[in-house]
């Protein structure tokens, strides 16, 4: 019936050239404009999930971390003591080394074949240890000298890791010298 009410209004002679050019062009610019909208939605959507899994990534090798200095077995456990890499012995006498490089942030139990992958997307030149003595003063002659080694109250770790333009910051402070608790046993 509308087909029968659009011939009458128009007579027999169809669509012109230029009627059907103006209504392509409509719908190319409908379309266009669409499917920018349906990009940038997946765009910010892939931007979220890579934000999500960055920060659990950031919040378990932090944790991580935080879980394993709390562990070492005394003063004199904490082997090596650099910007961007520290190595120390746990209660339970493993070697525990954590290095941030090349973009990541590893852990290696020493003795074992490879080092686990913590975190990925790090900014390697923003991330890495600080170490502290028991009033708090830093010790930045890295890496620290045995002597130093001793005196380390706390330790920060932070990570700085990126997604796209956005930047997350991750720290951790750990206090492994604990002067009330001796993890070592009893003889």
């Amino acid at each position: 019936m509308g087909y029968r009410i659009f011939n009458a209004l128009r007579g027999n002679n169809g669509v012109t050239l230029i009627e059907l050019i103006i209504t392509m062009s409509l719908i190319a610019i409908l379309s266009g404009t669409i499917s920018v909208m349906i990009a940038s939605a997946f765009k910010t959507i892939d931007h979220a999930q890579r934000r999500k899994v960055i920060a659990i990534d950031g919040t378990h090798a932090a944790e991580m971390f935080r879980r394993d200095m709390s562990l070492m077995k005394n003063s004199n456990s904490l082997i090596y003591a650099g910007n961007q890499r520290i190595q120390f012995i746990t209660a339970s006498n493993q070697t525990i080394e954590y290095q941030i490089s090349n973009g990541y942030v590893y852990r290696t139990i020493v003795g074992q074949i490879s080092a686990h992958i913590l975190a990925k997307a790090v900014n390697t030149t923003n991330s890495g240890f600080q170490y502290f003595d028991s009033v708090n003063t830093a010790l930045t002659t890295l890496p620290l000298e045995v002597t130093d080694r001793a005196n380390v109250w706390m330790v920060t770790l932070f990570i700085e890791m990126v997604n796209f333009d956005d930047v997350i910051n991750f720290n951790s402070t750990v206090f492994p010298k604990n002067h009330h608790i001796n993890h070592e046993p009893e003889v």
